[in-house]
């Protein structure tokens, strides 16, 4: 019969406080927080490749082509570019709190609602954009008599996808972060998180460049 080994409860405890920093459960092993920042990367390299594909066949298609017609970009857009800038400078401002975070009410309350603007933005400007194709839309020369207003759905309408993927990343690492501020494992998730959502504000900034030369 095999004897139990039983753990003393000092060295107990510093393995599961060892644990907890790292990110581990007791279903699996701990998680570096590296692995974070690294999923991150390879998220923004696949959707770089994609755009840069969408890039390509624009320019070709134009350039190939005796149908496109010059197309204005609604106003609006610019607006819209105005409030995702700020989104990402409030996603920096939540954070620095983060790093300053101390349980207790006046601490969510902050937390909250720092968080809760770029949420906010994230959301505005998803929705201003819906409201520009809306107004392109509602011109006369369409997607179907004009090839580049086909790419302005495209681009926009893609892009968006992943400006949503990215609100809802931001969202779920500062709930996780939240609830266990000061862990390395939450640190680097939100990290991660805020480099996805920087990179998709920098990659429309590079959209609207585009559309704006090539429309």
């Amino acid at each position: 019969m095999a004897a139990k080994v039983s753990t003393p409860p000092n060295a107990r405890h510093s393995v599961e406080k060892a644990g907890r920093e790292n990110g581990a459960s007791g279903r699996g092993l701990p998680v570096p927080p590296r692995l974070y920042y690294t999923g991150s990367l390879l998220a923004a390299a696949a959707v770089a490749m994609i755009f840069a594909g969408l890039t390509s066949a624009l320019v070709v298609r134009k350039g190939v082509s005796n149908d496109w017609r010059p197309l204005v970009l609604p106003r609006l857009m610019y607006l819209n570019t105005a409030a995702l800038l700020a989104s990402s400078v409030a996603l920096e401002w939540a954070r620095g709190s983060s790093r300053r975070f101390a349980s207790g009410t006046a601490g969510n309350v902050l937390w909250n609602r720092r968080f809760g603007w770029v949420l906010a933005i994230g959301l505005a400007f998803l929705a201003g954009q819906t409201v520009a194709l809306r107004q392109l839309a509602a011109r006369p020369i369409l997607a179907a008599a004009n090839p580049g207003a086909a790419f302005f759905y495209l681009l926009t309408i893609v892009h968006g996808a992943f400006v949503l993927g990215g609100v809802l990343a931001v969202v779920y690492a500062a709930f996780k972060a939240k609830s266990a501020a000061g862990q390395a494992r939450s640190r680097a998730m939100l990290g991660a998180a805020a480099f996805y959502w920087h990179f998709v504000v920098a990659l429309w900034i590079y959209l609207l460049v585009l559309l704006a030369l090539e429309m």
